[in-house]
């Protein structure tokens, strides 16, 4: 079985949301690579960063928060 576009789409959510260091990163290049000769490095990689940014927006939102009172409340 090869792997599909949504499986390529999961981990590249997956590495994203984790912030994935480069090696790890090019190991999944090199498998999904080997799994499918139509998978495409540069729309994997652009994923992984989208999914990055987004987990990085969430904590700076996160971030935020503080406590007053004993309650979480937004500034």
């Amino acid at each position: 079985m090869s792997l599909s576009r949504k499986h390529f789409r999961e981990i590249a959510r997956i590495l994203g949301q984790n912030f994935a260091n480069d090696d790890l990163i090019n190991e999944f290049v090199s498998f999904c690579a080997s799994q499918n000769s139509y998978f495409q490095k540069q729309t994997f990689l652009n994923a992984i960063s989208d999914h990055e940014n987004e987990a990085l927006i969430k904590i700076n939102q996160d971030d935020r928060l503080v406590c007053k009172n004993g309650t979480i409340q937004n500034d």
